[in-house]
């Protein structure tokens, strides 16, 4: 049984290097690289559609299969992997493409350096590169490693549900078959964003489980001990009470103020890899009746992750917030911050943040993270993480946590975020990193785990009232791709896409209008957050913004060296 007790997760020790402690470094910006390499002429690549013919070469086509949750793929063998902070051994692809100058993409034949197209639109200042995702000079670096992980035939599934928030055994499934069930629930302490608190529950199949995570253990007539962890959103009375207060619609709310905001974002994650990578999910943002704008010009304002999300959701460089590194003289905790979820919050919104890697969270690496989330955020999934993690409940890769896939736990609880709120406006951030921080070629576990996420979102009538966002933080930084130039100037454009309802577009054609034109311009996390202010002020722009709303037409004769002012200039 467990008792009340903490377990701990190893911290970043006090007096990390300066490397992994510098604020941002500017050395290697967008501005430097993309403006630089003579552009070669080419017919433009239509950006309002993302069509099957671009985003896939010969060798990589996959047919989409929607019958079953998983095809038959090639699973996740035994690997010799390095931890995610660590360069991984070169691997050779076992899927050798066919001639690459075939099937060329976007329009071009590829060559054995990164060959850089620029549009017809010659009144555009910054001109970006337009790269091809299977590039000769990457080809060899690249590897199908399939859709499905393995995860369901590593460990026995649970034989247990919650409805109501109570453990309820699932169908076909006795309880005489155990010798004991027990529930034992995953709380943060007060102000400590590094340890849990464990509480039992007395009678999990009477008393509803009040927590967001617990963990079931049980033990099977045959002596077995087996355990699951659950993560799913218990929804606050007193929010919704108070937000029933108002009077305001949600549901059939016609009024941009009143729009859900979901942001899903993916460690290193650039717009070409998620072409190669995720072809069943874009093939549903293109096809499936959802109204989806690709921002192929999203880059990068500076190294690493935590730069790009401190700008995405405070709207600040990390020079200009209170100091909240490790070891230097008056840092604090980031509570402090001009969080974008404490504007939302303010407006009546249900918060959350679910980040999966704990050791390596963005502000928890190498900055003090969060004395007091209930502040920011309704719902906090950092304990979670904590728990696995202490536990060693995950594979190496950080794939799969027994018959679970990480990115599942996730996505899970993002749906029973929007299940439990359903009648009430919701601002989420997730941000997945474990499987691709280091592995850019494993994305594709996630991608019919996205799927079927995005499937339950438009069954469920969510995207009628959500903007969704999906994003990475930079592409990658620390595989062998990297070390090409189409890999240098991949790492700078993230992958970007927004998704909005049909009636937005419809009320709001200039809406519409703003983001196809700015599809092929440089844009940047400050323009993205003030696109998410925007969507509490609209049709008014947001006041104080480093960047410019999406939802407006960016100029034409923006620079690079504009896009990313505030960067450079610190």
């Amino acid at each position: 049984m467990w008792t009340n007790k903490q377990r701990n997760v190893i911290k970043p020790q006090q007096g990390t290097p300066e490397s992994a402690t510098s604020k941002l470094d500017t050395t290697e910006l967008v501005t430097s690289q993309l403006v630089t390499t003579k552009l070669v002429t080419s017919e433009p690549v239509t950006t309002e559609l993302v069509t099957s013919e671009l985003v896939t070469k010969e060798a990589f086509k996959t047919k989409v299969i929607t019958s079953e949750r998983f095809p038959q793929t090639k699973s996740l063998k035994s690997r010799t992997s390095k931890r995610r902070d660590t360069k991984p051994a070169t691997k050779s692809t076992a899927t050798t493409a066919t001639d690459s100058t075939t099937a060329p993409v976007y329009g071009i034949e590829t060559t054995d350096s990164p060959t850089e197209v620029a549009g017809n639109d010659n009144d555009i200042v910054c001109k970006l590169p337009k790269l091809d995702p299977w590039d000769r000079s990457i080809s060899h670096l690249l590897s199908e490693e399939g859709v499905d992980p393995g995860c369901t035939t590593r460990y026995p599934l649970s034989p247990f549900d919650v409805i109501n928030n109570k453990l309820v055994p699932k169908p076909g499934v006795s309880l005489y078959k155990f010798h004991s069930v027990s529930v034992t629930t995953i709380e943060r302490p007060a102000n400590d964003d590094w340890q849990v608190n464990h509480d039992d529950v007395i009678s999990p199949f009477v008393d509803a489980i009040k927590s967001d995570f617990f963990r079931v253990n049980y033990v099977k007539n045959n002596n077995q001990h087996l355990s699951h962890l659950y993560a799913r959103v218990v929804p606050k009375k007193h929010m919704k009470d108070k937000f029933a207060a108002t009077k305001r619609s949600h549901k059939n709310s016609k009024n941009i103020r009143d729009l859900s905001v979901l942001i899903l974002g993916f460690d290193s994650t650039s717009f070409a890899n998620f072409l190669r990578k995720m072809k069943h999910s874009l093939d549903f943002l293109v096809k499936g009746d959802l109204h989806t704008h690709f921002l192929k010009g999203y880059t990068v304002i500076g190294d690493a992750t935590t730069p790009n999300m401190c700008a995405l959701l405070t709207g600040k460089d990390e020079t200009e917030v209170p100091e909240a590194r490790r070891s230097y003289f008056g840092a604090q905790p980031t509570d402090s911050w001009p969080w974008l979820a404490k504007e939302f919050k303010s407006k009546g919104y249900a918060t959350l943040f679910a980040e999966d890697d704990p050791t390596m969270g963005m502000f928890n690496l190498r900055l003090l993270g969060l004395q007091n989330p209930d502040g920011i955020y309704d719902h906090y999934m950092r304990p979670f993480w904590l728990e696995l993690e202490s536990a060693g409940e995950r594979d190496e890769p950080g794939v799969c946590s027994k018959s679970t896939s990480m990115a599942n736990f996730t996505l899970d609880y993002l749906t029973s975020f929007f299940e439990a709120y359903s009648d009430m406006p919701k601002f989420g951030f997730a941000f997945m990193g474990f499987s691709t921080h280091a592995r850019p070629n494993y994305l594709s576990f996630i991608d019919y785990d996205l799927l079927h996420f995005l499937k339950f979102f438009k069954k469920n009538n969510f995207h009628k009232n959500t903007m969704l966002v999906i994003l990475g933080d930079h592409g990658s930084r620390n595989d062998d791709v990297r070390n090409t130039m189409q890999g240098k100037l991949e790492e700078r454009l993230p992958w970007l896409s927004i998704t909005l309802p049909k009636w937005v577009e419809e009320k709001y054609p200039e809406i519409r209008a703003a983001l196809r034109h700015n599809q092929n311009l440089i844009s940047t996390p400050f323009d993205m957050h003030a696109t998410l202010r925007h969507v509490l002020t609209y049709p008014d722009p947001p006041n104080g913004e480093k960047g410019q709303s999406l939802f407006t037409k960016l100029p034409r004769n923006r620079t690079c060296q504009d896009a990313c002012k505030y960067a450079i200039q610190n």
